[in-house]
């Protein structure tokens, strides 16, 4: 089950998955879904059904709020080490795309390109992002932010 934002964000981009948080509690989402069908009561048990559900969402609800966090934390880190006003606006654009091209941040930042190239090369000497080993079309990674929000 996914829960999608409402304005904003694109329709594929998920703020998160609701059935990690059930798969792992699999057996008792099951009997409670048993349970509101009704099957061997008279009465479906919708109580116990909307309290687990709830209980799921304020769980995954939590963990993606300590996520956001983090990255909150690692962009103002970094923030405090890079001077120039254009790096700067890179570092910003990689929130948004943490795998892009010169050509996206460019879109994003408004940016000239060789501004992008010489940003992307300070973050890159100071280990914040890694670009890939293509001489055209190169993707730079923020690989800190990957594993904030894959975790």
């Amino acid at each position: 089950m996914l829960l999608y934002p409402s304005g904003g964000l694109a329709p594929e981009l998920p703020i998160f998955f609701l059935s990690e948080e059930l798969e792992k509690e699999r057996f008792k989402y099951y009997s409670l879904l048993n349970r509101v069908r009704g099957i061997g009561k008279l009465e479906p048990d919708w109580r116990s059904w909307i309290l687990f559900f709830l209980s799921c969402t304020e769980r995954m609800a939590e963990r993606q709020y300590d996520k956001l966090d983090q990255a909150e934390q690692l962009y103002e880190s970094g923030l405090q080490s890079i001077e120039q006003p254009a790096t700067q606006k890179v570092w910003g654009a990689l929130f948004e795309s943490p795998i892009a091209t010169v050509n996206q941040i460019e879109k994003t930042t408004r940016l000239a390109p060789v501004t992008i190239r010489k940003s992307l090369k300070q973050l890159t000497e100071l280990n914040m992002v890694f670009g890939d080993d293509r001489q055209r079309n190169r993707r730079y990674y923020h690989y800190d932010l990957i594993r904030i929000m894959s975790e």
